[in-house]
């Protein structure tokens, strides 16, 4: 009777063992795939980190890093219309990067978006005087405070 508890409990705990692995393995995956498309982001090897991207994009959908990510990927490539999408995604998911109405503008150029385009450049342009703003003030500040 009690081989049988242990021949059991052996059982149960391979199962439960190798659940728990398994599960790890993909959240391993992904965590490979990211830190690779980075690196080749960070060598501006652009168009061999797209594919890494649109693979992480795929396994998490509503990312909006790997959205921008994807986006500024195919800008930096011979296929810069396709950027667009992308981008909108990661605006719509609220990615926070100065740039992104910048690089908004160019997509919907390149896409004959003309309307758009002079929209988001212009978002791009108030946003620059309200971080020149800031910048400025905050130096004033430090300013203020050595005196």
């Amino acid at each position: 009777m009690r081989l049988n508890y242990c021949v059991i409990f052996s059982i149960m705990l391979f199962l439960v063992l190798q659940k728990v692995t398994y599960a790890q393995q993909p959240h391993d995956h992904h965590k490979k795939i990211e830190h690779e498309a980075k690196e080749l982001f960070r060598a501006e090897e652009y168009v061999q980190a797209l594919p890494l991207y649109l693979k992480l994009d795929s396994m998490i959908p509503n990312n909006a890093f790997y959205n921008y990510r994807a986006g500024l990927c195919y800008y930096n490539s011979h296929n810069k219309a396709r950027c667009l999408p992308y981008l909108e995604k990661a605006k719509k998911l609220k990615y926070k990067d100065p740039d992104i109405d910048l690089y908004l503008g160019h997509a919907c150029h390149l896409n004959h978006q003309f309307d758009q385009a002079i929209g988001y450049f212009q978002a791009y342009k108030d946003s620059t005087k309200v971080l020149a703003i800031h910048k400025e003030h905050h130096k004033e500040k430090e300013h203020n405070e050595i005196d």
